[in-house]
């Protein structure tokens, strides 16, 4: 997509994100995943990339909302 295009998502995350009850990961969380080896093609990640999308993911998810109850 073009610049444009970027610069309108943007907007649109930036202002979701100022509702109320509204939490988003940091934009440059997944940066450390930006590496060919890591996808299929140039979109889509392997399997390795994938499960290391998935453990990151996972775990800010649990820093953001807390653990689950009863799961301290």
């Amino acid at each position: 997509i073009g610049p444009e295009r970027v610069k309108k998502l943007t907007a649109s995350v930036r202002e979701l994100s100022s509702r109320p009850g509204v939490i988003l990961m940091d934009e440059h969380l997944f940066d450390s995943l930006e590496k060919p080896g890591l996808f299929g093609d140039p979109l889509h990640m392997n399997e390795d990339g994938a499960v290391l999308f998935s453990t990151l993911a996972a775990k800010e998810v649990r820093r953001l909302l807390g653990p689950p109850p009863g799961k301290q």
